[in-house]
């Protein structure tokens, strides 16, 4: 009998020993890793946070980041975490979900969440995200947005700078000839002048356009 209690004690220890082990390995892969990871509860407190998300959010601290409140202290808006929560309610999953948040301080931060919401009997009642911070890609993303725009925008300005061109030539041709007739009484030629000199302005004002789409 002494034999079979050892025995299971053995077992037993080694089945300790191997918990122990594989809860240090988790625990090290979610320490370790580069995306910030946690766990909250329904009401809005974060119930495990890793190093990484404490980082991502600027505090000193796990035990300072745990005592927030997530809709509060952490989305720009709690409006989009009420909005985030009733779009999975009922789904499992959550993949790639963009949100705004913010450092303590208030400066602004974009990430994008993935995981899962915890069900239990047919109720949610945590969420298990991982988040990546994508600020300074979105970043990126609006100011190729607004190159892009404003490349339209010259492709416009030069397209018309060029065809207002042919015209002002026109004009500036007919003006000059009928200049140089010696039938043009004075009346109509100062009405002439008043055309070549707003013609000039105008050309001057294309090869802005010219010089805008150019650059652009």
């Amino acid at each position: 009998l002494r034999v079979q209690i050892e025995a299971r004690d053995r077992q037993q220890r080694a089945a300790d020993e191997a918990l122990r082990r594989s809860e240090a390995r988790y625990r090290s892969l979610v320490d370790g890793a580069a995306y910030g990871i946690y766990r909250s509860s329904l009401e809005g407190k974060f119930l495990q946070v890793n190093p990484a998300l404490v980082a991502m959010l600027g505090y000193a601290s796990e035990e300072e980041l745990l005592a927030v409140d997530v809709a509060r202290d952490v989305y720009q808006d709690a409006e989009e975490r009420r909005q985030l929560i009733d779009r999975h309610r009922e789904a499992e999953r959550i993949e790639g979900v963009v949100v705004h948040w913010k450092r303590k301080g208030g400066r602004p931060l974009t990430v994008r969440l993935s995981g899962r919401a915890l069900l239990e009997a047919g109720a949610l009642q945590e969420f298990e995200m991982i988040v990546e911070d994508v600020t300074q890609r979105r970043a990126l993303e609006d100011q190729l947005r607004q190159a892009q725009k404003m490349d339209a925008v010259g492709r416009l300005a030069g397209g018309v700078a060029h065809d207002f061109n042919n015209l002002l030539t026109v004009i500036m041709a007919e003006t000059e000839m009928a200049l140089e007739s010696p039938v043009v009484e004075s009346d109509v030629r100062g009405s002439l002048l008043e055309i070549r000199r707003a013609g000039t302005s105008a050309a001057a004002l294309t090869r802005q356009l010219l010089a805008f789409s150019r650059k652009q």
